[in-house]
């Protein structure tokens, strides 16, 4: 069995907090060390290489979409730290997806908490 063009990427944490990812092709074992920096929502924002040099930049509007880009961040971890694809603008938010570009969930939330508060029955 033989592996070609085969990427490993591993994420160091600390504290909860993804803080670096390291790539590395075919397991050679010099993979690219990458940091990533986040804002206050805990959104992946910068990344920089070992030198401190920015190789990846995002920046998002109030409801999660794509108002600035540079380079390549190294993470699938996006706005407020939750899974998103870059070719399908949907973010992964646990149980849910969510549409940045509709600013909505795009499928209802299974729990009413109080049927007698007609706020719980806003279920997006």
């Amino acid at each position: 069995m033989s592996f070609v063009n085969c990427t490993t990427t591993t994420y160091y944490q600390f504290g909860g907090q993804r803080m670096a990812v390291r790539e590395q092709t075919d397991g050679l074992p010099s993979g690219m060390l990458y940091y990533l920096h986040s804002d206050h929502l805990g959104s992946a924002s910068l990344t920089t290489d070992a030198q401190g040099k920015k190789v990846g930049e995002l920046r998002y509007k109030p409801y999660g979409e794509t108002r600035f880009t540079f380079g390549d961040l190294h993470t699938t971890k996006r706005w407020t730290g939750q899974r998103s694809e870059s070719s399908s603008n949907i973010i992964e938010m646990g149980s849910r997806y969510y549409s940045p570009v509709l600013g909505r969930f795009l499928s209802a939330d299974s729990i009413v908490p109080d049927l007698r508060n007609p706020q719980s029955l806003n279920r997006y």
